[in-house]
């Protein structure tokens, strides 16, 4: 694939720079043709390794789920091997956990490896232009909707949303939790689904947006899950609740919160703003407010820095 690919360079940036509406890419087409019958290989050896797995206890299902699907740093298996040790994976996760095994194991399936040769035109060319445009603009960027959050520093806005984990790896069957401050989630815990979405075989973007917790102002700061640990003996489903980085709990919105908390004693702009220091200049002083990052209130709490700074 990689010298059919390299072969047809030319025309495939000739593609992505024709206006729009000038046509098919008709190579980008022929490539995808070309990647569904050397995936159709790999699905039929998946396959045969997802049929060939036994039912196994729990305990040890689990673990079968909680491997990491893919290696980190060079890539040192082939393909081949590759998916016949996932399909394995997905078919003792399949027999061995119940219906949410079985729904994680057919989405691994399904998108692990499409059949479709336009499927996978369309991720030669989503590839293509993801690469191509940072090289034209290095301020642009594109990703597709369900990866949007890749193109921003969410963590740096002034109102982060919440996320259901601060650090995961991928399994064949989902999200295996490395880090969270989310109540009844635990470290090690794999996810199955968020809300009716299976995470198996999700891209590391995908998998990192379905963590963000939508916060509209509607609808409350919760979300559905379905995880099994190391130490359970079926999938648990159940409402999980964000926790703030300072570690207490998000209150909804509309919810005024416990009446029994004290207020913080900060008010104002007098405790609103930045951080700041004054340094001798001259025969007066400057004053030196420090930011690491361009956030979107940036100009609010300069204006709320000032204005302390200022006094009445």
């Amino acid at each position: 694939m990689g010298a059919a690919l390299r072969s047809h360079a030319r025309e495939i940036m000739a593609e992505i720079e024709a206006p729009a509406g000038s046509g098919p890419c008709a190579v980008s087409h022929e490539l995808g043709a070309t990647m569904s019958v050397w995936v159709d290989e790999l699905r039929g050896l998946y396959q045969a390794a997802e049929r060939s797995a036994p039912r196994m206890p729990p305990g040890q299902a689990v673990r079968f789920a909680s491997l990491a699907a893919f290696e980190d740093g060079p890539i040192t298996r082939p393909a081949k091997a590759l998916v016949t040790e996932l399909g394995y994976r997905a078919g003792v996760v399949g027999r061995s956990l119940g219906e949410d095994g079985q729904v994680a194991a057919l989405a691994a399936r399904e998108r692990l490896l499409p059949g479709d040769a336009l499927d996978w035109s369309t991720v030669l060319l989503a590839g293509a232009v993801r690469a191509y445009l940072p090289q034209i603009d290095p301020h642009g960027g594109w990703a597709p909707l369900d990866e949007e959050t890749s193109l921003y520093e969410v963590d740096l806005e002034a109102s982060p949303p919440p996320r259901l984990w601060r650090k995961m790896t991928r399994t064949v069957v989902g999200v295996r939790i490395e880090e969270t401050r989310v109540e009844g989630l635990r470290p090690g815990d794999v996810v199955l689904r968020v809300g009716d979405m299976p995470t198996a075989g999700l891209s590391v973007e995908q998998s990192e947006q379905l963590g963000y917790v939508d916060v509209d102002g509607t609808a409350p700061l919760r979300k559905r899950v379905t995880v099994i640990g190391p130490d359970d003996t079926a999938p648990r489903v159940f409402d999980v609740r964000p926790v703030a980085d300072h570690g207490a709990p998000v209150v909804d919105p509309g919810d005024p919160g416990d009446p029994g908390e004290p207020a913080d004693p900060r008010a104002g702009d007098e405790a609103a703003g930045l951080e700041a220091r004054r340094l001798p200049f001259g025969d007066g002083e400057v004053l030196l407010v420090p930011f690491g990052d361009v956030a979107d209130n940036l100009g609010e709490e300069l204006g709320a820095t000032l204005r302390r700074e200022r006094g009445p």
